[in-house]
C-alpha cells in the first residue's frame, strides 16, 4: 500500500468538497475510488493514463457537473508514496 502525501492546495480542495459533502457526494465517491487506486497500486496502468513531461501522471475523474483530474507523481524522498499535486476541475 502507498501512502498518499497532499500539496496545500490539493489538500484544501478536498476538505472545502467534503465540506459539502451533500452537493459533491458523487463527485467524492469517484475521487475516493481513484484515490483508493493509488493507494493499493499506484504503478497499475489505470493509474497511470497520460504522463507529462515534467513527471506527473493525470488521473481523470468523470463527474457529471465536470470531469476532474488528479495529478500525481511518486513522492519524491519517502519511498513507496504518492504526493498528490493537483485535484480539481479538468484542465483538458
Amino acid at each position: 500500500m502507498a501512502r498518499l502525501f497532499f500539496d496545500p492546495e490539493p489538500l484544501s480542495e478536498l476538505s472545502r468538497l467534503e465540506a459539502d459533502e451533500r452537493l459533491y457526494g458523487r463527485l467524492l465517491d469517484r475521487i475516493d475510488v481513484r484515490l483508493g487506486w493509488l493507494e493499493e497500486d499506484p504503478g497499475h496502468r489505470r493509474c497511470r493514463g497520460v504522463r507529462f513531461q515534467g513527471g506527473l501522471w493525470y488521473l481523470h475523474v468523470p463527474a457529471d457537473e465536470g470531469d476532474w483530474a488528479i495529478l500525481w507523481e511518486e513522492h519524491p524522498t519517502e519511498s513507496g508514496a504518492v504526493a498528490i499535486r493537483y485535484l480539481g476541475p479538468d484542465f483538458k
